[in-house]
């Protein structure tokens, strides 16, 4: 479950990460299980993605090591994206980001776009 939040000259802060917890519990509430809970984050919006600071406050990073959660830049995202897209075949990859989101606890995804 994931909540997505766009800061034009700052970092992801704590707010978000509190209303993602709020609603896996709800959904937990609902579902009986905990689902693996994703905070993305486009902070610093503005400025030039290659360039930005990192983006999320250690607020945000406690809590993430805290609950086991994780966190993605959009930019990471749309990288990943963008190389899908043009190997729409290569679904060995897009079973290695899956796997990368899943394994990743408590800290940042970053998905590795050299292949071997």
């Amino acid at each position: 479950l994931g909540e997505i939040e766009g800061k034009d000259n700052n970092p992801i802060n704590v707010d978000k990460f509190r209303q993602l917890s709020s609603n896996l519990d709800e959904d937990f509430e609902r579902i009986g299980s905990y689902a693996k809970g994703m905070l993305i984050g486009n902070g610093y919006r503005l400025d030039d993605p290659v360039s930005r600071k990192f983006q999320f406050t250690e607020r945000v990073m406690e809590g993430v090591r805290a609950k086991s959660f994780v966190v993605i830049s959009t930019y990471e995202l749309y990288k990943t994206v963008v190389y899908i897209f043009k190997n729409q075949n290569d679904e060995a990859f897009r079973k290695k980001c899956r796997d990368k989101i899943y394994e990743t606890i408590g800290d940042v995804v970053e998905f590795d776009l050299t292949q071997d």
